[in-house]
């Protein structure tokens, strides 16, 4: 294994590490969440199942950046560059 050569490395319980992960995401849970974050990933399927069984809830969040570009605000909104 090569060191990380960006930062410190901390070994965690598996509790203290759970409540990290729900402060650092604190602001992005929920369906109701107004804090768009991306999050790129490998092995999306994986990490989120991580996530959810580490307390972080995930039920708002969705694959892809669609929702980003053209959210789902019920009006629609056409822009002419004339």
């Amino acid at each position: 294994m090569k060191p990380f050569n960006y930062g410190v490395t901390e070994e965690l319980a598996q509790a203290e590490l759970s409540q990290r992960l729900r402060e650092l995401f604190a602001d992005h849970q929920g369906i109701k969440s107004e804090n768009p974050i991306i999050l790129l990933v490998s092995k999306e399927k994986e990490t989120m199942n991580y996530l959810r069984n580490m307390g972080v809830d995930t039920s708002g969040w969705r694959s892809g950046i669609k929702d980003l570009i053209m959210p789902d605000t019920g009006k629609v909104s056409l822009f002419l560059d004339l």
